[in-house]
């Protein structure tokens, strides 16, 4: 059976076929990283097909979008602008090569063949290179939770790595901090606004280097890496932004040997 989202267009709603999620047997998850931005006119249905994705991968698929500075000037009536300085430097440093445009999507940093970083602008192939990512075999677990202070809006992030195969050479581990339920206006194709938009998964900031902090010199299989502890203090809600109950805590290890893909990843919400 295959799922219909509606995406809005500028005369009228669109029927986008999803293809049905590939139903695996393990805990294996595909961390989805989408260049975007507010006057890109087809990111907005991009962003509304990732969304049905994810909610259709009983939690193998993770994202998070990367508003950059392409395509990102907020509109007069805008409320917020999403280009914060970590995506900025992010989306420039991905968009140096192999990149032709936005949406734009990464699918646990694979390569071509040529070793570049795949960067894919179709949206109506994502659900498939997801299922491909998805038959790999699990071989690592992220364990990841939160604690949350409410009166002093500081988070406790606490995450290490086990090892279900070997994983040799240097491990790197990522912390991106992001939030959902951003009403905020979007282009929609080439002509149309829409002004109550909702903005999921926006990148706000990385709490670790851009390029990962390190976290092991490999693990043999069954090792669990040294726990890490990350600490950040939410700003204080604003104009609906920065609102506990709607941010994500996501993590991500890469690995040194495997060219920096993403071994495997996880997300936690903040605890109420």
């Amino acid at each position: 059976m295959i799922a219909l989202c509606l995406i809005l267009c500028a005369c009228c709603e669109e029927p986008i076929e999803i293809p049905d999620p590939l139903v695996i047997n393990t805990n294996k998850t595909v961390l989805v990283e989408k260049l975007t931005g507010v006057q890109c006119g087809p990111c907005g249905p991009a962003g509304v097909l990732l969304n049905q994705i994810i909610k259709n991968s009983n939690g193998n698929v993770i994202a998070y979008g990367v508003h950059g500075k392409l395509q990102t000037d907020p509109y007069p009536e805008s409320k917020y602008d999403f280009s914060y300085p970590d995506a900025c430097e992010f989306e420039t440093s991905v968009t140096s090569v192999n990149f032709f445009g936005k949406p734009g999507a990464m699918f646990n940093r694979i390569l071509d063949d040529n070793g570049n970083l795949v960067v894919n602008g179709f949206s109506s192939t994502w659900q498939s290179l997801i299922d491909t990512e998805l038959q790999k075999p699990q071989i690592a677990n992220v364990e990841l939770t939160t604690a949350y202070d409410s009166d002093t809006r500081l988070i406790d992030i606490f995450v290490s790595v086990r090892a279900i195969e070997a994983l040799p050479g240097n491990l790197s581990i990522n912390i991106v901090v992001a939030e959902n339920k951003l009403i905020d206006p979007q282009a929609l194709g080439n002509t149309e606004i829409v002004l109550d938009f909702e903005h999921n998964h926006v990148m706000k900031e990385s709490l670790t280097e851009l390029s990962g902090d390190f976290l092991a010199n490999g693990l043999s299989k069954g090792e669990l890496s040294t726990p890490l502890r990350y600490s950040y203090t939410l700003p204080e809600e604003n104009n609906g932004e920065w609102t506990a109950k709607n941010m994500e805590i996501i993590a991500f290890v890469t690995s040194e040997s495997m060219n920096g893909e993403v071994v495997q990843s996880a997300m936690a919400v903040l605890p109420e």
